[in-house]
This record gives C-alpha cells, structure tokens and sequence, in this order.
C-alpha cells in the first residue's frame, strides 16, 4: 500500500458543503489514478531497471464509520452504509436486509 494524500478536515459550513469539498478532495487525488486504469496503463520504470505496463487500481481505502457515512452519502447515525436495514432493526443480529447499491445511495 502506498499513501497517496491526506485529507482535510472541515469544520466550516454545513454538512451538504463539508460533504462537496470531501468529494472534490477525492476526486483530486484518484483522478490521476483513474486516468491510467482504463485499459492503457502506464509505463513504470521498476526495481530491477524494467520497464513495465502498470494498470493501478484502488485496492484499500481504511476508514471509520463517520467517514463511510460521509462516502456513501447515508444518513448519520441512522442507516446503515453496507445494507438496507431499517434504522430502527440496526442492532437485530436476526434481521437479514439487502445490500445497499448505487441507487440506493446519495451520490
């Protein structure tokens, strides 16, 4: 895993803008990235002086659960960012949901 950038924290502004200024930051950073996962690659000059044809990929991304909710755009605190559950069947190790996909998620 390679660091590839840190990101801000805001404190000013309400939650609709914090959240636009994340995904801005976001997509700063993995633009680049993007750029060279289409199918291209990108020549890498490696370890052993051989250059390569790289295709990088998003493989890890550690957050905790406020950053997941500010991710996937759910309501804090109340539903889940993996699944549909009902916010209030959330702790029911019992209750089986569907998981949660693009449409069902603020963009």
């Amino acid at each position: 895993m390679i660091l590839i950038g840190m990101l801000p924290i805001v404190k000013d502004g309400d939650a609709t803008t914090r959240s636009r200024i994340f995904h801005e930051c976001l997509k700063v950073l993995f633009d680049p990235i993007m750029r060279y996962s289409d199918g291209e690659g990108l020549n890498v000059l490696c370890a052993d002086n051989l250059v390569r044809r790289c295709f990088p990929i998003i493989a890890v991304m550690a957050v905790d659960h406020e950053e997941q909710v500010k991710l996937t755009g759910v309501k804090a605190n109340t539903h889940c960012t993996m699944c549909r559950v009902h916010p209030d069947d959330r702790e029911d190790l019992e209750v089986w949901a569907n998981w949660r996909t693009h449409e069902h998620t603020q963009v």
